[in-house]
């Protein structure tokens, strides 16, 4: 067994520390190769930190390419070869000609563009809106409604309090674990999925009864 009150002491991020530990010690006792989920690079160096003492275990940290921000760990006896094949990921890799008709994306009579570029690019002033708009929210044609994710709602839409002011809030945010799907809340046509100063990664969908939707805070961008 590792000492793991002895790794642990004085540690920043002890619960993911704690995680990998568990690890270590599978792969230990079991002589198979285990991977963590995906660290963030804080996590990363602390881990880098903690573990060069032990003789143990060898590890190897990847990302699915050299400068990913987040990575999973892969943990073997040091008697075990290692490599990053031994760390299974799932990615979406896609190429192609994107230009396509727009005429074809949902809801084109309504929105008469497709910006794969800025999130919010109709500048509407809603001074000028009716005061009711109706939206078909599900049908059992296209629309059928699937929660995005299910978990304890951590901020609400609204104004909340940020530092000593209030801010309004533009969405709801969900408490995840690293790894947990998403899903989009209806059928339709992937607008828009990059990396944002704002959002970091970010999906934005529009949908076939009208409704754009933004998916945000993600670890990484993968295919399920």
């Amino acid at each position: 067994m590792l000492p793991r009150e002895e790794l642990l002491k004085g540690v920043e991020n002890r619960e993911e520390i704690a995680k990998v530990i568990d690890k270590a010690e599978q792969a230990i006792k079991t002589w198979e190769v285990t991977t963590t989920d995906f660290l963030s690079p804080a996590v990363l160096a602390e881990v880098e930190r903690v573990f060069q003492r032990l003789t143990d275990v060898s590890m190897q940290k990847w990302g699915g390419y050299p400068q990913a921000e987040r990575q999973r760990l892969g943990i073997a006896r040091v008697d075990l070869p290692l490599t990053v094949t031994d760390i299974p990921l799932s990615a979406l890799d896609i190429a192609g000609n994107f230009l396509f008709d727009t005429a074809f994306a949902p809801a084109h009579s309504f929105y008469q563009s497709w910006d794969t570029i800025t999130i919010n690019p109709y500048k509407r002033d809603l001074k000028n809106m009716e005061d009711t708009i109706r939206l078909i929210l599900a049908n059992y044609d296209d629309c059928s409604f699937h929660p995005p994710a299910i978990g304890d709602i951590t901020s609400n839409f609204g104004f909340r309090r940020w530092g000593r002011r209030q801010k309004f809030h533009f969405g709801t945010d969900i408490r995840m674990e690293v790894g947990d799907p998403v899903y989009a809340a209806f059928e339709g046509v992937v607008r828009i999925a990059k990396r944002s100063a704002d959002y970091g990664y970010v999906v934005v969908i529009r949908h076939n009864n009208g409704l754009e939707t933004l998916y945000a805070h993600f670890s990484q961008l993968l295919a399920y």
